[in-house]
């Protein structure tokens, strides 16, 4: 894969909230893009799963996603999950409580402004609470099956709150 990036966006805020979009972000000038996020919540370990905007910067919440990750916890043992059919992306953000802690991910996403292309992702993730103390890592893939134009992308939890968040967006020449 190509190294080169080009800086497109960089979102951030410190706020209570429960979900944030990062817009306009994917255009035909790129098929790869590279996205490194950092989020901070009021809870352990909680995952931030996201979903994609549409062309009109709608989230897309169909039953379109499917998913696989692997997991590795300094406390217990690895774990694994996947899923077809899905209405959000799983696991690609999870983070940790605290006052020392934080989570962490890369996200690569494929052929995201291709309305003729299923939107594949690769991501990987490293979350750190404090409070318990652990380490989790994280390795996954997803593919959004359907075939339409994507312009952004969205974080959301469905309990507690998102209290900072911090995500670049670049493409990959």
């Amino acid at each position: 894969m190509a190294t080169n990036l080009e800086f497109i966006k960089n979102v951030n805020g410190k706020s209570n909230v429960s979900s944030f979009d990062v817009t306009n972000v994917f255009s035909a000038k790129y098929d790869v893009y590279k996205i490194v996020t950092t989020i901070t919540t009021d809870s352990a370990f909680i995952e931030v799963p996201m979903r994609l905007l549409d062309s009109g910067g709608s989230q897309i919440s169909s039953a379109e996603y499917d998913y696989a990750f692997l997991e590795l916890r300094s406390s217990t043992t690895f774990g694994q999950g996947k899923n077809t059919g899905q209405t959000s992306i799983i696991r690609p953000m999870r983070t940790g409580s605290g006052t020392a802690s934080a989570g962490s991910n890369v996200v690569y996403i494929f052929n995201p402004y291709d309305s003729s292309s299923y939107t594949f992702l690769t991501y990987q993730v490293s979350a750190w609470a404090s409070d318990t103390p652990q380490l989790a890592g994280q390795k996954g893939i997803s593919v959004h099956k359907s075939a339409e134009t994507i312009s952004g992308f969205k974080y959301f939890v469905s309990s507690n709150n998102i209290t900072s968040h911090n995500v670049s967006v670049y493409g990959v020449k």
